[in-house]
């Protein structure tokens, strides 16, 4: 028999919204348009994407990638519950599970862009885009 495992809070940050309240009321209640019309990615072509407005926690050093900023913001939801938990159950206990679709690739798009003669820029590690990089 396997023991039960739990989703106790889920946390979210997307183009819906910054919670799993506003996130079910733009999929359900919600009569505005999910998508922003922007030409940020396709200059002269735009076309509708779905843009996270919500400001993001500021990181620094090689951790200061935007899909760490998400995490972060993500995780921010989840701390009081991690730290109830904390009061119950022994830290080997607990589990938190980040995720993102992305990987930060728009920061090495960004990196390319400012790529000079001798390298990337100097605020751009590969290792910011490694899948154990928010774990760092």
């Amino acid at each position: 028999m396997t023991a039960p495992v739990y989703l106790h809070k889920p946390a979210v940050v997307c183009a819906l919204g910054e919670t799993t309240d506003q996130v079910a009321d733009a999929l359900f209640n919600s009569a505005q348009k999910q998508l922003t019309f922007t030409d940020a990615f396709s200059p002269d072509h735009t076309l509708p994407l779905g843009v996270i407005d919500a400001e993001l926690p500021a990181l620094t050093g090689n951790a200061a990638s935007r899909n760490n900023r998400l995490l972060l913001k993500a995780l921010e939801q989840l701390q009081a519950s991690v730290d109830a938990l904390l009061d119950s159950y022994p830290s080997h206990r607990i589990g938190v599970v980040l995720g993102t679709s992305t990987s930060g690739i728009g920061d090495a798009e960004k990196a390319f862009d400012e790529e000079q003669p001798d390298g990337l820029p100097d605020w751009y590690h590969y290792s910011m885009q490694e899948i154990g990089a928010p774990a760092q």
